[in-house]
């Protein structure tokens, strides 16, 4: 991301105000991937247990509920590693609002995986 001020960069120096600067500039930035782990910037807030970054990613229109870490976690499993069930109830709430069909059909049983 030459010259792009990175999401990810800011969740894991736990910036918020960086990262909800980034978010309002740029709510596409939620896709950002670390290309090692494959995590997107709600993968890391949710398995680290930031509520605040949380809440700021999930307000973009961007989040992809689907994308997979390089685990194959997404970001509800992620939630769930963090032990936090605030964590966890929100992502579940986004993602019954968002993207309910991955919660009945995760992309990680399918068959053709």
């Amino acid at each position: 991301m030459e010259g792009q001020r990175s999401l990810l960069r800011a969740i894991r120096l736990e910036d918020l105000d960086q990262a909800q600067s980034i978010l309002g500039e740029n709510p596409d930035s939620v896709l950002e991937i670390d290309p090692t782990t494959r995590e997107t910037g709600l993968h890391v807030s949710a398995k680290n247990a930031l509520g605040e970054f949380v809440d700021a990613i999930l307000e973009s229109p961007s989040v992809d509920f689907s994308l997979q870490d390089a685990r194959g976690y997404d970001v509800l499993q992620s939630a769930m590693e963090s032990l936090d069930q605030t964590i966890v109830q929100k992502i579940h709430s986004a993602m019954s609002e968002r993207a309910p069909h991955l919660l009945n059909n995760p992309p990680h049983l399918t068959a053709d995986q």
